[in-house]
């Protein structure tokens, strides 16, 4: 969570549509092989889950790296700050707690650098 904030956010399309995929596939789970027909019907439920997975972990790699490479100030800091309450959000969600090294580098990103005139 910590390199991929927007995992933990069902808001983003993304990251939705793979949990979404993932609760088809694994209400598809059985103890017993199931018949042919359900069986092809959970190899296609896992295969678009892989799909989903990959597909929302590339959209939440998108948002760091805006915040990386932006030429912009402005849109850095914005990056970084949806990071941030991302997290926060996730904090308040589960108890899981960001370690504070990590929310501190955040935080002064979120900030941005101060350049000197």
């Amino acid at each position: 969570m910590l390199h991929r904030p927007a995992l933990a956010d069902v808001g983003v399309a993304a990251t939705a549509r793979f949990v979404d995929a993932f609760a088809e596939a694994t209400a598809l789970v059985t103890d017993a092989y199931p018949g042919p027909q359900m069986a092809e019907r959970f190899v296609a439920a896992a295969e678009r889950a892989d799909r989903a997975w990959t597909a929302a972990v590339d959209a939440a790699d998108r948002v760091l790296a805006l915040a990386r490479s932006s030429p912009h100030e402005a849109e850095r800091r914005s990056a970084y700050e949806r990071a941030r309450r991302r997290l926060a959000d996730l904090e308040r969600r589960t108890g899981w707690a960001l370690p504070r090294p990590a929310g501190e580098l955040l935080a002064a990103r979120a900030r941005g650098l101060l350049m000197p005139a």
